[in-house]
């Protein structure tokens, strides 16, 4: 992309194909030459952090200048600049009061800074500055505003990728460990089509081994809006794009699709025929990069594995500059990242419940060859010894006993494998009900020993783990502590017994199961012991509770003892990994719903409103805030006031930009707008106009009924559950 600007003194083009600091020195260069200036900066605006940086200058060097100066919004004359959006003529700064010299002193004294206006808002300000008084004139600052109206947009798009960037690389760090893949690659696809424009993003997540892209029934990861969505649902044939760039191993950029013969020509699919993508979705220009992205076709690169493909794609002429190919290499291993750590994760949980398969195999099968061994040695001897000799049975009877013993540990874990064949540790458990199936059994042995059973496991709750196992390990901490109580009562007779199960619900990504008893207690000194194999404080095998623990560690979870003392029961806590119940391809989130509006008090009623739905609700008091905030989340229906600064002179509707990017962007968030100067007449053009708008009120006539009434109409188009309270009923108050 090139912008131009022609003049009768000057003519200079502007470049977007190049990176940011490129674009900002050749800014400065065609600013400062247009007005005769002997040095200057251009400084790009921080609005997050509310600082100004130098991004480029150009003029004599200073001795003592060793680092750029930052500045805040709103001190010194550039900040002042940035804040008022104003430009600032300075005849001699040494008269000036709010002029702040630099560290190494006064260096010039004309000023002239003009700032970089994009959409209502300071993206940058260029700094003109001269040794001599009085050198800048009115007729400058206007040769300055010229070339600031031209690098606007080119500027503030690559400063917007760059926030694009940071704010996906946050919010990787706060995403789910366990089953969240789909939900970063999701947050990325909408962070490349807010960031780069693309009308559609799409992300293939591909196992090379099997060479199988997993999209059929599902879907690959979309953002953006679909004219045809069926059809990305059916598996990928050999013939398909996705298919087309793993082969060539190639990342590729194509700002005319059209000349590519690949993306138009007939595939034998043994479905019914049907238009390729590109013609489908009248697609112009696309990338598709590699995942995970190389920038260079060398041989190292060819090696790599690929994990999936991603494409950005647009329904008008797009040229991919510098900026855009970097991120979008950036989101491209962004996305590589999480899946190879989401297949890293599968991969060390299944390994590890692999371990324990075959160590329970192995050690299983050991000891029923040592069992059958001294068995047969022990019946030889048997025979052999003369009945009268006592003390040689008496051993040979302890010898049998303590075979027979080996022998009912190794049956014990040989069933064990054969009910549940592996331990996967990757299925969704729904926990009460598993444990709910293990106390039922116990019932009657309670009765019979009367002791109290405290069921408190009524929250549901999903894990992640293996049904048959995990009820193993319940049945014995269950078991456990009703022999512990019947231990108690050898010492005290009329010792009442209870027993309480209980869930602890309450972290994000871990469950707890809390066994509690009050029975003869464990020893302090005894805590660690008992979890190994073959010790037990009850003359048993001394295997159930080493085996528990290996098992919860193996699906991602531990058994502790979280309190026990001699004759003062115990407390074990089960530890599970929450299931995430996310779909490939998709992601299922709770309603929700914006509101974006500057004034407090107006903000806290609007929130309100919604409250009785049960939904959730964000707010944002200003455009900046607003857009973050849409690149991290989706959102069903967004209230937006179209003045977001009442204390304009002159009101800057800067709503209306927000509702242009959701327009353009075609998100499905559908928009209910509101202000307090513009009336019905207005509001119902701007409706006509933006297709997510689907209503308009004025905010003297916001109606709350009317309101819940739209959300709760674009929650079900959208499939979002609702609360079952959540109706008209439970809103009139």
């Amino acid at each position: 992309m090139t912008d131009v600007i022609d003049s009768a003194e000057s003519n200079f083009e502007i470049d977007a194909n190049q990176t940011l600091d490129s674009l900002a020195h050749q800014v400065l260069n065609a600013a400062l030459v247009r007005i005769r200036a002997g040095a200057g900066s251009l400084m790009v605006v921080d609005h997050d952090e509310q600082i100004l940086q130098v991004k480029a200058r150009l003029g004599p060097p200073r001795p003592a200048r060793r680092v750029e100066r930052v500045f805040r919004i709103g001190e010194g004359i550039a900040g002042t600049v940035a804040k008022t959006g104003q430009a600032y003529l300075c005849s001699d700064v040494s008269l000036e009061p709010a002029f702040e010299p630099s560290r190494s002193g006064l260096n010039f004294r004309s000023l002239l800074s003009v700032p970089i206006i994009y959409r209502g808002r300071s993206v940058a300000v260029i700094n003109a500055d001269s040794e001599s008084p009085g050198q800048f004139t009115p007729a400058d600052v206007e040769r300055l505003r010229e070339v600031a109206d031209v690098v606007a947009e080119p500027l503030a798009q690559k400063v917007g990728i760059l926030d694009a960037l940071l704010d996906v690389g946050k919010d990787l760090t706060q995403l789910p460990r366990y089953g969240g893949v789909e939900i970063v690659l999701k947050k990325i696809a909408e962070a490349a089509v807010r960031a780069l424009g693309a009308d559609v993003v799409t992300v293939y997540q591909y196992d090379q081994a099997r060479n199988e892209f997993l999209v059929e029934g599902t879907g690959p990861t979309i953002a953006g809006r679909l004219r045809e969505p069926a059809p990305m649902r059916t598996r990928v044939h050999p013939g398909d794009v996705p298919f087309y760039i793993v082969r060539n191993r190639q990342s590729v950029f194509h700002q005319d699709v059209d000349s590519q013969d690949f993306l138009h020509h007939h595939i034998e699919r043994p479905s019914a025929p049907r238009p390729r993508f590109v013609d489908r979705e009248g697609i112009k220009s696309m990338a598709a990069l590699l995942l995970p992205f190389s920038g260079s076709n060398s041989r190292s690169a060819a090696s790599e594995e690929i994990v999936g493909v991603m494409f950005a794609n647009y329904r008008s002429r797009h040229a991919f500059n510098i900026d855009e190919r970097k991120a979008l290499a950036t989101f491209a291993d962004f996305a590589a990242i999480a899946i190879l750590n989401a297949r890293n994760d599968e991969r060390r949980i299944r390994e590890s419940t692999d371990i324990v398969t075959a160590v329970q195999g192995s050690l299983a099968h050991r000891m029923s060859r040592l069992w059958q061994a001294s068995n047969l040695a022990i019946q030889i001897l048997s025979e052999s010894v003369p009945p009268e000799d006592r003390l040689a049975h008496e051993h040979l009877a302890i010898v049998r006993q303590q075979s027979e013993r080996l022998f009912s540990l190794a049956k014990r874990l040989q069933e064990r494998i054969k009910a549940g064949e592996t331990v996967r540790g990757q299925d969704a458990v729904q926990l009460p009900g598993t444990i709910n199936r293990v106390l039922k059994t116990f019932e009657p042995e309670l009765r019979r020993k009367e002791i109290a059973l405290v069921n408190k496991c009524d929250t549901s709750v999903d894990v992640r783990s293996d049904d048959v196992h995990l009820q193993h390990v319940v049945y014995d901490l269950v078991r456990n502590a009703i022999e512990s109580i019947d231990e108690m009562r050898v010492s005290y007779p009329a010792h009442l017994g209870q027993i309480q199960v209980e869930l602890e619900t309450s972290s994000p990504d871990v469950v707890e199961v809390s066994i509690k008893d009050n029975g003869i207690g464990i020893a302090e000194k005894k805590h660690d012991d008992v979890f190994l194999p073959g010790v037990s404080t009850k003359n048993t095998l001394g295997i159930g509770l080493w085996w528990s623990r290996t098992f919860a560690r193996a699906t991602g979870g531990d058994l502790v003892i979280r309190a026990s003392a001699t004759e003062e029961g115990a407390e074990f806590a089960l530890r599970l990994p929450r299931f995430q119940p996310v779909a490939r391809g998709s992601t299922p989130e709770p309603p929700s719903i914006l509101v974006v509006e500057d004034e407090r008090y107006f903000l806290q009623m609007v929130m309100q409103m919604f409250e009785p739905l049960g939904c959730r609700v964000d707010s944002a008091s200003n455009l900046d805030a607003a857009r973050k905030l849409l690149v991290r989340n989706s959102y069903d229906l967004m209230v937006l006031d179209l003045n977001l600064d009442d204390t304009e002179v002159v009101l800057r509707q800067e709503g209306l930009r927000l509702l242009d990017e959701l327009t353009h962007h075609a998100t499905q968030t559908k928009v209910i707008v509101m202000s307090g100067h513009m009336d019905r007449a207005q509001l119902l053009e701007i409706r006509e106009r933006h297709v997510p708008v689907i209503e308009a009120f004025e905010k003297s006539a916001l109606d709350p009924k009317t309101c819940r009434e739209i959300a709760q109409r674009v929650f079900r188009e959208h499939g979002k559950p609702l609360r079952p309270d959540a109706g008209t009923a439970g809103v009139e108050r």
